[in-house]
C-alpha cells in the first residue's frame, strides 16, 4: 500500500511538471515535489552540478525527461547515490495513457489511464 501511495503521489507530481520553459529532452533536475498542493508539482529546480553534489552527499533528487509537449516522459529518483525508483510515461494525443514504474522495493507496476 505504501508503494502504491508513493507511486500515485510521484505520478501526479510529475504529470503536473508540464512546462513550456523547458525544451524536450533532459535530464532536468529537481530537489523535491510539493505534496500539499493540488495538483502536485515538482519544485526547486536545480542544476546538474547541484544534483551531483546531492548525490555525493546521499540526498534525494529527481532527474526528469520531457517530451516535445513538455510532458514528463520519464523520471528517476536518486537517493543515497543510486537510482531509488523510476517511472516511464506514455501519452496518446497529449493525454496520459500509461505509467510503468519500479518502486524503492524493486516492485514493477503498470498503471493504465482512461483515454
Amino acid at each position: 500500500m505504501r508503494s502504491l501511495v508513493f507511486s500515485v503521489a510521484i505520478l501526479f507530481a510529475l504529470v503536473a511538471c508540464q512546462s513550456t520553459k523547458h525544451a524536450s529532452g533532459g535530464p532536468y533536475y529537481f530537489k523535491s515535489f510539493a505534496s500539499h498542493e493540488s495538483p502536485f508539482r515538482l519544485v526547486e529546480e536545480i542544476s546538474r552540478f547541484e544534483a551531483e553534489s546531492l548525490q555525493t552527499q546521499g540526498y534525494a533528487f529527481y532527474a526528469v525527461w520531457l517530451n516535445e509537449r513538455g510532458q514528463v516522459e520519464r523520471y528517476e529518483k536518486y537517493y543515497h547515490g543510486a537510482i531509488d525508483s523510476r517511472e516511464q510515461f506514455s501519452y496518446r494525443e497529449g493525454k496520459l495513457v500509461e505509467a510503468r514504474g519500479v518502486d524503492p522495493d524493486g516492485k514493477e507496476t503498470v498503471q493504465s489511464f482512461a483515454e
